[in-house]
């Protein structure tokens, strides 16, 4: 009855009670409905609707505290009322998790089954799921001994429920009826006063006002996305398992089926609402379009960066063009230069070629000087002088003309 009572003033905060604020004035008093219900005799609608209206007599809240026969059955008196008085499915799905399945501070077997040593006390771990490809969520669940995080720093549990086939009630997650817990960290990063206070706003076409009650961010790895609470005791649903978010900056993480996807850069956060005074929200549609939204934006990106290396690719082709071109261009400058080089060497081998031919044909014509000079038997200085102006005629006298 502890649970249940502490549930119900949790949830008092969340819902309206003003025209509730009294029950009914009827002839019994209070003690007497208290006695005929915990007998069987009434039941707790019947009680309720018996309760004075009197100064100093239980209002609803208290009696409904009171009237509660126990723990087994305090999830069917809540939903009995709930439906009596007009509570919305939200309402009542918040009310029993608060009831049933939120333990701060209290919760004996899942504190077993995270420590290293000790009984065995199993869980089911659940991990949030995802598909780019389908734009859907899903849930990955195994049966475990011990508990052991999913990723590093998300080293806290918390209790996980199953919605019933009904729609309405809530039972352990877990195959079998076994409990099931879900892995969460406290973002020390987070800061609360930085998010906006009080704002209001409307969803078009709807009246209902809504506030921002959590934060969806992009995992530093890129391979999921994070959902951190603004508010302290924040129920959540996706698909079909709900979750009590503990405090603010409580954090739970979800994954891609696709190991080869990444959120993009250019996504930083996206806020999540829910509806003014009740610390409840439904993030299956909201998750879901997110994800078709980062599935477009890596799209967006994966085009981008093929469009990029097009053009760097493109312009190294032209660089490369380039650098062939100048390649081609010194190529053909360094013939050119080895070409020259060559005529002139040829040029360098001609001319050292007529010189030396020159000079062997002046040799030989003045052999044939001196052997003329001897057969003249001239004196010595005659044919000295002979030979020199001979010689001298013979080598710079014009060749007679031949016309």
């Amino acid at each position: 009855m502890a649970a249940a009572s502490r549930a119900w003033a949790d949830f008092r905060g969340s819902f309206h009670w003003d025209e509730y604020d009294r029950a009914e004035r009827r002839e019994l008093s209070g003690d007497d409905v208290l006695a005929l219900m915990f007998k069987g005799e009434l039941t707790v609608e019947e009680a309720v609707s018996l309760l004075p209206d009197s100064k100093g007599e239980l209002t609803v809240e208290e009696a409904i505290s009171l009237l509660l026969p126990g723990e087994g059955n305090a999830v069917d008196a809540f939903l009995s009322l709930g439906v009596r008085i007009g509570l919305t499915t939200e309402e009542l799905l918040l009310l029993q998790l608060l009831a049933s399945f939120d333990r701060r501070g209290e919760d004996p077997e899942l504190d077993q089954w995270r420590k290293v040593k000790g009984p065995v006390c199993p869980f089911f771990l659940f991990m949030m799921k995802a598909s780019v490809k389908s734009g859907q969520v899903s849930w990955w669940q195994k049966k475990k001994s011990r508990f052991s995080p999913e990723r590093p720093g998300y080293t806290a549990a918390l209790r996980v429920a199953r919605l019933g086939a009904d729609g309405l009630h809530l039972e352990q997650a877990g195959e079998g009826g076994q409990p099931g817990a879900l892995c969460y960290q406290i973002d020390r990063g987070y800061v609360k006063l930085r998010r906006p206070k009080g704002v209001v706003v409307f969803r078009e076409g709807s009246d209902v006002p809504l506030t921002e009650v959590a934060l969806v961010r992009r995992l530093p790895s890129g391979d999921g996305i994070s959902i951190t609470s603004h508010v302290d005791g924040l129920g959540v649903q996706l698909g079909d398992i709900l979750f009590i978010l503990p405090c603010s900056s409580a954090t739970v993480a979800l994954s891609f089926t696709e190991q080869s996807f990444k959120v993009p850069t250019k996504f930083t956060e996206e806020p999540l609402y829910g509806r003014v005074g009740l610390n409840f929200i439904d993030i299956t549609v909201p998750i879901e379009n997110l994800i078709k939204k980062l599935h477009g934006m890596y799209e967006q990106e994966e085009q981008d960066n093929k469009a990029l290396l097009e053009q760097q690719n493109k312009g190294d082709h032209e660089d490369m063009s380039e650098l062939m071109f100048c390649r081609e261009e010194q190529e053909r400058e360094r013939e050119e230069l080895m070409r020259q080089r060559k005529e002139q060497e040829e040029e360098k081998r001609e001319s050292l070629h007529r010189s030396r031919a020159e000079s062997r044909k002046n040799k030989l014509m003045r052999k044939e000087v001196k052997k003329m000079i001897a057969k003249l038997n001239l004196r010595p200085e005659k044919n000295e002088r002979y030979e020199e102006e001979y010689c001298f005629n013979t080598l710079f006298s014009p060749p007679p003309d031949s016309g």
